[in-house]
């Protein structure tokens, strides 16, 4: 039991819900404020009756909570939201995550490519939860409950939909901190697909670094109270998997070989740290190892992100003493003078979540587009599909020019994001490549007073615009 350091003091229960019968596998964290319980993740449906007992032995059941925060929507963090959220539970989540929670079909679904037929065995019957008990939280926002103040913390490289949540110095951390069981100081990264991204969890991971906590608590398990020490460890773990399997990767090596490797390379060095027999199967049931490496593989095949941050990161300004300005004064000039409506493209190609993703693939490539938004039957923007989501979606050993017989071709609507950020056309082009850099995209589609979209705006229309910006300066001062 641990208090809280700043507000009113706060306790903090970690429950052992009892996943597939083992101990230390799936954790959720009750919090006890002022005015109420709280509850960090809810575990998968599979394990409600022992989140329910966990309760009961704190004299609580799921009706008294005042809320529930998920740092994700992976099953075994959020996977009976729609259960306590249908019993009257307020539960909050990542503006990403949001969707999935009301609609889980998708998410069903992708979970069923990687578990089959096992998938409601292991995580039990998943339900929507009441879109009006489901409430986003943003990056640094904060949100009272239960008397108490938690604030959202976006960690992506798990997933992109991933928040840890502070209180005070405390972070409940899901994932993004990795797996670790009590009393064992072997650590593994759960590298799962679609959504690892390396780059992305080492910046997770100095944000935490940053956070001045004085514990952790990870979902899988308990509390870490040396966060320095752990994070630290976890940044090495994070190069090392990545490393081991990229190296046969490159080498040419089948999937199945590399997994088979991986897989006995991870149990060797668990047993190297002391951790056997039911500790191991504990240890694999909260973190499969074969699960990682289709997710670095993927992670690998779509190649090193671009880097938004090019557009905006401008050397020491000052005059270069021959009367003109540097590029960065240049550059942060011209970035803020025009509005999006000027630069953005206005043709823009579109297409329907119906149709499968080879056909998004014919249209991106006939066109010599990377994106294209999706609308609905109301020319609703609802998602976004990249060249990269939909060749990676392509059923493994399927030509491209005969896939749309393949019965396994998902639709746009499996593959596409459906958290999609926006701009309007009259703000600032500055505060569009602003945007672009904060949440790491290549482009934002531009919606009018209607919702209704009426051009896009890229990484290529801002480095034309800028381009040209630079050539006009130049030939200004030379005149």
């Amino acid at each position: 039991m641990l208090r809280g350091e700043s507000g009113p003091d706060a306790d903090v229960h970690v429950l052992d819900l009892g996943y597939l019968g083992l101990r230390h596998a799936v954790a959720a964290f009750l919090v006890i404020g002022p005015r109420g319980p709280v509850l960090v993740e809810t575990g998968p449906a599979s394990t409600l009756p022992g989140l329910e007992a966990g309760l009961a032995a704190h004299g609580f059941s799921v009706e008294s909570l005042r809320g529930a925060l998920v740092t994700h929507i992976h099953l075994d963090h959020s996977g009976a939201a729609g259960h306590l959220a249908s019993r009257g539970v307020p539960i909050f989540v990542h503006p990403r995550g949001l969707p999935h929670l009301v609609d889980p079909s998708r998410l069903l679904a992708s979970a069923g490519r990687i578990y089959g037929d096992r998938l409601e065995g292991l995580w039990g019957l998943t339900i929507a939860a009441p879109d009006d008990m489901v409430t986003p939280l943003d990056d640094n926002e904060s949100v009272e409950i239960g008397g108490l103040r938690f604030t959202a913390i976006d960690t992506p490289g798990h997933a992109r939909h991933h928040h840890a949540y502070r209180l005070g110095g405390r972070a409940f951390c899901g994932d993004i901190a990795g797996v670790r069981l009590p009393g064992s100081d072997l650590i593994a990264v759960p590298a799962v697909p679609p959504e690892f991204d390396q780059a992305a969890w080492r910046g997770s991971i100095e944000r935490l670094a940053g956070g001045a906590f004085d514990t952790l608590f990870l979902t899988h398990f308990g509390a870490v109270t040396a966060p320095s020490e752990h994070l630290h460890r976890l940044r090495t773990e994070l190069d090392e998997i990545v490393d081991f399997v990229g190296t046969l990767h490159r080498a040419g090596r089948e999937q199945s070989e590399i997994t088979s490797r991986y897989v006995e390379w991870s149990r060797e060095r668990a047993r190297a740290r002391g951790v056997t027999g039911a500790e191991l199967e504990r240890f694999e049931a909260a973190n499969p190892f074969e699960v990682s490496v289709g997710g670095i593989i993927r992670a690998l095949a779509s190649g090193p992100a671009r880097n938004p941050r090019l557009l905006v990161s401008l050397p020491a300004s000052g005059n270069r003493g021959d009367g003109t300005r540097p590029r960065s004064q240049i550059r942060e000039m011209t970035m803020t003078q025009a509005n999006v409506r000027e630069i953005m493209t206005t043709d823009v190609i579109s297409i329907s979540r119906d149709l499968k993703v080879d056909i998004a693939i014919e249209t991106m490539r006939a066109n010599n587009i990377r994106r294209l938004p999706v609308l609905s039957s109301t020319d609703r923007l609802i998602g976004i599909i990249t060249i990269d989501q939909a060749q990676l979606a392509m059923p493994r050993g399927s030509s491209f020019y005969a896939a749309r017989s393949d019965d396994e071709m998902p639709t746009i609507n499996e593959v596409m994001t459906d958290y999609v950020y926006t701009i309007e056309p009259d703000v600032p082009v500055g505060m569009a490549a602003r945007k672009m850099v904060d949440h790491q995209i290549g482009a934002l589609p531009v919606l009018d007073d209607e919702k209704k979209i009426i051009g896009i705006v890229t990484e290529s229309d801002l480095f034309r615009y800028l381009a040209a910006e630079m050539d006009g300066e130049t030939e200004a001062a030379s005149s």
